[in-house]
């Protein structure tokens, strides 16, 4: 599913002080605001486009930036008004405006607002998040309605169309109800999907071709979620990895201790992935395994990210509390930025 990284890159896209066709009010110049997004200053930035959204309600670049803003900050009221108050005057880009909308929608939770503007946004992104609200309240005719002809364009959209189709079309109710569980996921209802997963995917018939692929990939998401007995019992259901995916096994186990506050199970099992799992498999694990190990297990939690440079250690070392270390991680660009504007 598509999520606020597709607000931010709208603001790293605006034009600077050029307003959408129809708006109202003072010109306003949000080039300084962009350029501050762009270098990490987070503050100047919202600044810039607070101060553009309150001057001219109609302009797109000043709301979506405004809106991204308020989102951070959790204000989902201000940034819904935000983007509403911007759509009459969007021109060409309202169906950006409606998706963003549905958006904010799914961050409150609130899926009939979401699917209603997704829907009406038409865009491709839309249709497949629309679906997924339907599949959350319950209605799997609307959404196979929805999916029905997007199935039939090709392209990344397309692709989840179909798969998403072919397990609603399924005679199996296993499978009709996996959909739901995927839909779940997707709109960020993540320990919900993983508690209705757990029980359906327990009962997949041995004889699946995906079982054992599927398996592997819910224990992985429990584990992510902190239901470490979920993600073993699922683990212990797994008959034989796919060629080349063994590693993930241990990996996923190891992070399932972590959930459950075994450091060191948690410890011993990254250890032996070593030289036996894929660097970039290995980092995932560790910075997952972390995570989850939390401030309450701090140290171990920071021993496990090292000193690796990525955007994922960075960002594990600031949920972690370590602002320093976080700085120390992150790779040159905007995260990099960003910090050190703290």
């Amino acid at each position: 599913m598509v999520g606020t990284g597709l607000l931010l890159a709208g603001v790293l896209a605006c034009g600077g002080g050029e307003e959408p066709s129809g708006a109202a009010g003072p010109q306003v110049d949000l080039l300084s605001a962009v350029r501050a997004l762009r270098e990490g200053d987070l503050d100047a930035a919202m600044a810039g486009f607070n101060a553009g959204a309150a001057a001219n309600p109609g302009s797109y670049d000043a709301a979506v930036g405004a809106s991204y803003g308020a989102m951070l900050q959790g204000d989902l009221v201000r940034a819904e008004a935000l983007l509403a108050n911007a759509q009459p005057h969007a021109g060409p880009r309202a169906p950006d405006i409606l998706l963003r909308r549905a958006m904010v929608a799914v961050r409150g939770g609130d899926m009939e607002a979401a699917r209603a503007h997704a829907e009406a946004s038409g865009l491709e992104a839309g249709r497949v998040l629309a679906a997924e609200a339907a599949m959350v309240e319950g209605d799997l005719g609307g959404a196979i309605s929805l999916l029905s002809g997007l199935s039939q364009e090709s392209g990344p959209h397309g692709d989840l169309a179909r798969s998403y189709l072919a397990l609603l079309q399924s005679d199996d109710p296993i499978e009709s109800g996996l959909a739901e569980c995927y839909a779940l996921w997707a709109v960020g209802q993540r320990t919900s999907a993983v508690q209705a997963a757990e029980g359906l995917l327990l009962a997949l018939p041995e004889e699946d071709a995906e079982r054992d692929a599927t398996l592997m990939l819910w224990a992985a998401r429990a584990a992510s979620e902190g239901a470490g007995d979920a993600a073993i019992g699922l683990l212990d259901s797994v008959k034989s990895a796919p060629a080349g995916q063994g590693w993930r096994i241990p990996a996923t186990r190891a992070v399932a201790h972590c959930a459950q506050g075994d450091v060191a199970g948690c410890r011993e099992g990254l250890a032996g992935l070593d030289g036996n799992a894929p660097a970039d498999g290995l980092l995932y694990a560790r910075v997952t395994a972390a995570l989850q190990l939390g401030p309450e297990h701090k140290g171990e939690a920071v021993a496990l990210l090292g000193e690796r440079v990525s955007h994922a250690t960075a960002r594990a070392a600031l949920r972690l509390g370590e602002l320093d270390l976080a700085k120390r991680l992150a790779p040159e660009g905007l995260l990099q930025r960003t910090l050190f504007s703290r």
